[in-house]
């Protein structure tokens, strides 16, 4: 719609889940639309993080960590989609946004159901019922649908009306929605 942004994609690519280096980027793209004053749109499809001993080594919990401060603490609008699979909390990083739309067949949880089927010996279909992971549930967390279809006016419309709201009240209610320290003297943020 003629307006810029900060985009950031938290996806699996062929072989691999996002590595320490993928959550640093995700931090960057946070403190740069903070810096610049431009709205935050993460996507978000992955089972997980990189569970191989060369990410652990580099310090894989600490960068989702940072990520996830960073999201937070974007004093911009921030738009997050789940367009496929939300696993670990590596997704949950990239989704702590004023809003969060999601594809009609994604999922969002700490562990993906065929690993907590493993776990709890039971079906993949009954680990994902148990953890309430099924696109249904996510209804009582995300706040509307996106679709291939209408991602561009969608992703216009929501950056609209997450423009349109007062920045310190805004940011207040999305530290408040995902659990995170409520500034008691908020700095002037854009938007």
């Amino acid at each position: 719609g003629g307006r810029g942004v900060v985009g950031v994609a938290l996806a699996a690519r062929q072989h691999g889940n996002p590595t320490p280096d993928a959550y640093r980027l995700l931090t960057r793209a946070a403190e740069l639309a903070d810096r610049w004053g431009l709205p935050l749109v993460t996507l978000v499809d992955t089972p997980g993080a990189d569970p191989r001993p060369a990410s652990e080594a580099d310090r894989l919990a600490a960068a989702i960590g940072d990520a996830f401060a960073a999201v937070l603490a974007c004093r911009s609008p921030t738009l997050g989609l789940l367009l496929g699979e939300g696993g670990s909390g590596g997704a949950l990083a990239a989704l702590v946004c004023d809003a969060l739309l999601r594809a009609p067949e994604s999922y969002f949880a700490a562990l993906i159901p065929e690993g907590a089927a493993a776990a709890l010996r039971m079906s993949a279909q009954d680990a994902a019922a148990a953890m309430s992971v099924r696109p249904e549930d996510l209804d009582r967390v995300c706040d509307g649908w996106v679709t291939p279809d209408d991602v561009a006016p969608t992703v216009r419309g929501w950056l609209a009306l997450l423009t349109a709201q007062d920045g310190a009240e805004r940011h207040e209610a999305r530290m408040r929605r995902w659990g995170g320290p409520v500034p008691m003297d908020p700095a002037p943020g854009p938007g």
